[in-house]
């Protein structure tokens, strides 16, 4: 089943190789990061009074796309795992991507603000600091080598989805995870 939806088991990668892949993917290195081994720790230790076993477990996913304000407020939210489809996942279920930002597909729980959740990126190249200011809305993708299938697919949606758009500013941060999933 696996194979069939293109997945593979997570391993260890280097930066090099995330670079390799980002390229294949048409992703700016610039806006290439890497979760931090600490984020799921981070996650976990939320309170259950603020955060549910359903938003922990959303936010442990390997596949999330989050469109934030430049506020930091969270305006859509999407998780593999409430993603249908056969053999590719399909985020545009309901036509959720036809319209800027998409209709979310996960309940939007603001306990994960923007600023806070940066700070378990490390980047890749050569990247600029974190001045959202400048952005009228920032998307973060998360995205991996061992589910190449659907992260490419993911990172389609998401593209197209930005196209819709005018007269505003977008930056996309694409952070890999594979490290995070990988039992070495």
């Amino acid at each position: 089943m696996k194979s069939v939806y293109g997945f593979q088991e997570p391993k260890n990668i280097d930066n090099k190789e995330v670079k390799k892949v980002a390229e294949k993917y048409d992703i700016n290195l610039n806006d290439l990061y890497r979760l931090d081994q600490s984020y799921l720790k981070f996650v976990m230790s939320k309170p259950d009074n603020e955060v549910n076993a359903d938003d922990k477990k959303y936010r442990s996913q390997p596949l999330q796309i989050l469109y934030y304000k430049r506020n930091g407020e969270l305006l859509s939210y999407h998780v593999n795992c409430l993603a249908s489809g056969f053999p590719i996942l399909n985020w545009n279920e309901n036509d959720n991507f036809e319209v800027f930002p998409p209709k979310t597909q996960a309940p939007l729980n603001q306990s994960f603000p923007l600023d806070e959740l940066v700070t378990f990126f490390n980047p890749i190249s050569a990247n600029e600091a974190f001045d959202f200011e400048d952005n009228d809305y920032i998307i973060i993708v998360f995205w991996n080598k061992f589910m190449s299938k659907q992260s490419k697919h993911l990172i389609e949606v998401v593209k197209k989805n930005q196209k819709l758009i005018e007269n505003k500013v977008v930056r996309i941060i694409y952070v890999n995870n594979d490290n995070l999933f990988s039992n070495n």
